[in-house]
């Protein structure tokens, strides 16, 4: 690990520019590279001053922060520069990313409804993340139905999921959502492990061919889903050719 220490004073032309970019070329490949202090010296008219410039960084920081955030739907970035700021909103940052990475509806449900608890109480400190961040922040958990039941939320998931190109994710939500919705029908709890079996074993010997005989495209569409699902899910890709294209097209659609 490094600490690097830097003074511009006097720098040729546009040296200290391509300090900074190589200093952040090597902190987003990965380096073990901290900044310690970017330092000008300079004399004033009753005493020479020191002054640090270290935070001006920071916009390089969110700015890699907030392109990570609007192309790849990932708030990490965010939640460790606000470690600084609002350290309760970092962590609950973290926790949201890595239930939605390992797709915890129970989770995902139980950060965002915190999260947007703390969004209308907290006071921001940060003027980048206000001015460019916090509403779109707010604008992602929007998309999430927490007032409905589990079914409209597992949905609302899974719509997200597809929207930001996490196919797998987005197939096993929508599957779940529509377990959900038959444990809900028939007054079963979806969040019961042993009641959502048991209805998932009824669908398949009973309610399956009821829904067939009504609406033949649903069953359809949902053995469709469970086979891409499984396909990628056992990572056996030479079952079907192009299997990749059919699934981002079925996704898409």
């Amino acid at each position: 690990d490094y600490t690097i220490h830097i003074d511009i004073t006097h720098a040729y032309r546009f040296i200290p520019m391509f300090i900074v970019i190589v200093i952040s070329l090597l902190k987003n490949a990965g380096k073990n590279i901290e900044i310690g202090e970017i330092l000008y010296a300079f004399a004033g008219a009753d005493e020479n001053r020191i002054i640090s410039l270290k935070d001006y960084l920071d916009v390089l920081n969110w700015s890699n922060a907030i392109y990570s955030f609007n192309n790849f739907a990932n708030t990490l970035p965010i939640a460790q520069i606000l470690k600084n700021y609002h350290s309760e909103i970092s962590d609950l940052l973290h926790v949201l990313q890595q239930s939605l990475d390992m797709n915890l509806a129970s989770k995902i449900k139980e950060s965002i409804s915190r999260l947007k608890d703390k969004f209308e109480t907290m006071s921001i400190e940060n003027e980048i993340f206000k001015q460019l961040v916090f509403d779109d922040l707010k604008k992602v958990l929007s998309e999430f139905v927490l007032d409905g039941c589990q079914s409209d939320f597992e949905l609302s998931l899974a719509r997200w999921h597809l929207k930001n190109t996490r196919y797998l994710h987005g197939y096993t939500a929508l599957i779940e959502a529509f377990k959900s919705k038959i444990c809900e029908i028939y007054g079963y709890n979806p969040d019961d492990s042993n009641q959502r079996k048991f209805i998932n074993d009824i669908y398949n010997r009973q309610i399956k061919s009821e829904i067939a005989k009504k609406e033949e495209q649903i069953v359809i569409f949902l053995e469709t889903l469970s086979k891409i699902r499984n396909i990628f899910v056992h990572l056996n890709v030479s079952q079907e050719e192009n299997i990749y294209l059919k699934g981002v097209k079925f996704a898409l659609t």
